[in-house]
């Protein structure tokens, strides 16, 4: 089980929000571990709501694709 929580809480590359939040959620059980056991009196990690992706922007047409997109509506017109 030891190894299972080490491998999910090791440091991988880049800052996606889904690392972002592995990140935050392994220092977070910790200090709630330690606050629930009396080691500390406060959790810093305690109502940190995990991040949410945001949703990608649409992909506009490129100015070729828009000439080609009139070109074809105008010849099928």
């Amino acid at each position: 089980m030891a190894d299972e929580h080490r491998e999910h809480c090791k440091p991988k590359k880049g800052r996606k929000v889904r690392t972002v939040n592995a990140y935050l959620n392994c220092p977070g059980g910790m200090f709630s571990f330690a606050k629930q056991n009396g080691y500390t009196d406060k959790n810093p990690f305690e109502g940190l709501d995990p991040l949410k992706k945001s949703k990608a922007k649409p992909d506009p047409l490129t100015m070729d694709e828009y000439h080609h997109f009139l070109m074809l509506a105008y010849l099928n017109r």
